[in-house]
């Protein structure tokens, strides 16, 4: 079994992936803002939210001081208002009288030909109407229209979505799939910043078989062939990079 993190680090570059880079980890503020969001949801699902905007300051104040604890105070008050914003701004994409989450993290798996994939819903929500609609809710560190059409790993979430509903069906979609993100907080210029969290979602028409068959074409591929470095690689800010360009030292040197 791949874990969909490791799988798509594979297609960008297979020796990032063998090096143990992820090209889908989070900047510190958006985990920040995720695990803030995480922690609130689960004191909704227990029922032991006692009052909202108190629960979510105490929440994020301990997370930036268990996370940031050299942050100076006005770095750590920008930090406080860019997490405190993008949950609100969650709150009116899902609101708590129309949504009611189920279930945080779940990692189902499907299963292409001889790979099984292990892929991620950060949320899973129940909407609040007859039909008790479906919705999963991924983040993911950016976010267009291009990214979420040809992410084809999100073809595999809604056939799971689908399949795992079994509630009655109308004209409308029963289950969706909401990709969710916002851009990393950066301190500098940042009166002059403006932090959208972004929402594209998928519904079941958007389902397509061809993107499932396109991703078993590139994942057997990249799997046929030898992880090597990038010649000249281009991306300054790979987190391997010093590792990657010694071991792409060597191995031209090994193979004169």
């Amino acid at each position: 079994m791949q874990k969909e993190s490791f799988l798509k680090t594979k297609l960008h570059c297979s020796h990032l992936a063998e090096l143990g880079g992820d090209i889908t980890r989070l900047d510190l503020s958006q985990f920040l803002f995720l695990d803030t969001l995480k922690k609130v949801n689960l004191l909704l699902i227990k029922q032991n939210i006692k009052d909202l905007d108190s629960d979510l300051y105490a929440i994020i104040k301990k997370n930036i001081k268990e996370h940031c604890p050299q942050a100076s105070i006005d770095d750590t008050q920008t930090l406080f208002n860019y997490i405190i914003g993008n949950v609100y701004s969650f709150l009116n994409f899902f609101p708590l009288t129309t949504y009611h989450p189920l279930m945080i993290d779940v990692s189902p798996s499907a299963t292409l030909s001889e790979f099984t994939i292990q892929f991620n819903f950060d949320f899973i929500y129940k909407q609040n109407n007859k039909s008790n609609y479906i919705h999963g809710i991924v983040f993911v560190n950016s976010l267009n229209d291009y990214t979420s059409k040809y992410d084809y790993f999100n073809y595999l979430k809604l056939k799971f979505l689908k399949s795992a509903y079994l509630g009655k069906r109308n004209a409308y979609s029963a289950t969706n799939l909401h990709i969710i993100s916002i851009k990393p907080l950066t301190y500098r210029n940042k009166n002059l910043k403006n932090y959208v969290l972004k929402k594209h979602t998928l519904t079941e028409a958007d389902m397509d078989d061809f993107y499932l068959k396109e991703l078993l074409n590139l994942l057997s591929s990249s799997f046929q062939q030898k992880p090597i470095p990038i010649p000249a690689c281009s991306n300054f800010h790979c987190s391997k990079r010093k590792e990657c360009a010694s071991t792409y030292e060597r191995y031209i040197n090994e193979s004169r």
